[in-house]
């Protein structure tokens, strides 16, 4: 863990402040949100059919992606970035910023729970009556 912290902080070609306790806790939030997507990608791959779900709600997977706000000054994995770290950023206080990556969590956790309803209820995965 301490590896992959000082890998990223020296893959990073700008500078970061230390980060206030309202937003560590953000950027943990959005670290666990990010995990909870990679969870739900690995299970989609093991959908035998497809096909059974929505498209709107596999295109609200891929916009909540879209959608991460970064978060300044914080050491970050460069996978989910743009790396146009000149662009705009959406100015907020740490609060905020605490809130917003909340939201944002809550909102991966809603749409990986109505995937898994369908997935059962479909049955379409492979072992899952075990």
């Amino acid at each position: 863990m301490v590896c992959t912290a000082l890998s990223m902080l020296c893959s990073c070609g700008h500078s970061h402040q230390p980060a206030s306790e309202a937003l560590q806790k953000a950027y943990d939030i959005q670290q666990a949100a990010l995990q909870h997507h990679l969870n739900l990608d690995s299970q989609l791959t093991t959908l035998v059919d497809p096909e059974p779900l929505p498209q709107h709600i596999m295109q609200r997977k891929s916009l909540w992606l879209q959608d991460m706000i970064e978060i300044p000054d914080m050491a970050h994995d460069h996978a989910h970035c743009s790396h146009d770290h000149q662009r705009v950023t959406v100015n907020l206080s740490d609060e905020e910023m605490l809130i917003v990556q909340q939201a944002w969590l809550d909102t991966i956790l809603q749409i990986r729970s109505e995937i898994e309803v369908l997935m059962t209820a479909s049955d379409v995965i492979a072992g899952e009556k075990q």
